[in-house]
C-alpha cells in the first residue's frame, strides 16, 4: 500500500471516528507522513484542534509516562486554579498553597485517570465501547492537556504576583489600578481552557471507544453515578452503628 492509500485509511478513521490506524506501516513512512503534515509527531500541538486523530497515533507510540507527566502537570494547575477561586491566600501563606497543589493536585489527578477510567472503561462498554484500560487512561490525560498548558501560565502568574493570586482582596490593584486586566483575562483565560479541555476529552474518549460522543457522555455520567452512589454507600456504613461495632471490635 503506497503513501496515498494510507493517507486515505486515516483520513477515513478520522471521519467516523471508528477502527484504529493501519498498524502496518513502518517508522520511516511515519517520517514521510510528518513531512506531509507537520503536526504529526507533535501530540502537544496537534491536540488541540485534532484530538482524534492525535490520541489514536498516541496510544500506538507514546509512552505511560506521557500519561503520568500530563496527569501531574493537569492535576497541579486544577489545585491552583480552586485554591485562587476560594481565596486559600486569605487563611494560608503561600508555600502551603504551593505545596499542597504540587502533592494533592496530582494525587487526585492520578486517581481521576487511574480510579475513574477503570470505571469509565467498563461503563463504557455498556455501550459498545471497545476500549482497553490503557487507551482510556491516554484519553484522559490528552484531553486535558489545555489545562496542563496552563500550568506554563499559572508559573509566569506566582513568579509576578506571588501571594496575591490568591488573595480575596488584592492590594496591587490600589497601587496599579490596570493590573486588574491581567487577573480578568488570566481566570478568563483558564476558564476557556476547561471548557476545551472538557470538548477534547468528550473528542478523546470517543476515538477510543469507538462511538459517537453521546454515548460517551451516557457512559460517563453512568460514571459518575457509580462513583457517587459507592461513595455514598461507604457513607452510610462507616456511620451505621453495628458497622462501627464490628469495625472497632475487629481492629481493638
Amino acid at each position: 500500500m503506497g503513501l496515498r492509500e494510507r493517507l486515505e485509511v486515516i483520513r477515513e478513521n478520522n471521519r467516523d471516528g471508528e477502527g484504529r490506524l493501519d498498524l502496518e506501516f513502518n517508522r520511516p513512512e511515519i517520517g514521510a507522513l510528518d513531512r506531509v503534515d507537520p503536526l504529526r509527531g507533535r501530540p502537544w500541538l496537534s491536540i488541540w484542534l485534532r484530538p482524534r486523530d492525535t490520541i489514536r497515533r498516541v496510544v500506538l507510540f507514546e509512552s505511560e509516562w506521557s500519561v503520568l507527566g500530563l496527569g501531574a502537570a493537569t492535576g497541579t494547575a486544577r489545585a491552583l486554579s480552586r485554591a485562587a477561586t476560594r481565596d486559600f491566600g486569605d487563611r494560608l501563606p503561600l508555600e502551603v498553597i504551593v505545596a499542597a497543589s504540587l502533592i494533592l493536585g496530582p494525587t487526585l489527578q492520578f486517581v481521576t485517570i487511574y480510579l475513574g477510567g477503570w470505571i469509565l472503561r467498563f461503563c463504557g462498554a455498556l455501550f459498545g465501547g471497545k476500549a482497553s484500560f490503557a487507551e482510556v487512561r491516554a484519553a484522559l490525560a490528552w484531553g486535558a492537556f489545555p489545562q496542563a498548558a496552563m500550568l506554563l501560565l499559572w508559573g509566569l502568574a506566582l513568579i509576578l504576583f506571588q501571594q496575591q493570586m490568591f488573595l480575596s482582596t488584592k492590594p496591587i490593584l490600589s497601587t496599579y489600578p490596570s493590573t486588574w486586566l491581567f487577573f480578568f483575562l488570566f481566570h478568563a483565560f483558564d476558564l476557556i481552557l476547561i471548557i476545551w479541555s472538557l470538548i477534547l476529552t468528550l473528542n478523546t474518549l470517543a476515538a477510543v471507544f469507538r462511538m459517537r460522543v453521546i454515548f460517551v457522555v451516557l457512559a460517563c455520567l453512568v460514571s459518575g453515578c457509580v462513583i457517587v452512589g459507592a461513595a455514598v454507600l461507604g457513607s452510610v456504613l462507616w456511620s451505621d452503628p453495628t458497622f462501627s461495632s464490628f469495625r472497632l471490635g475487629r481492629f481493638s
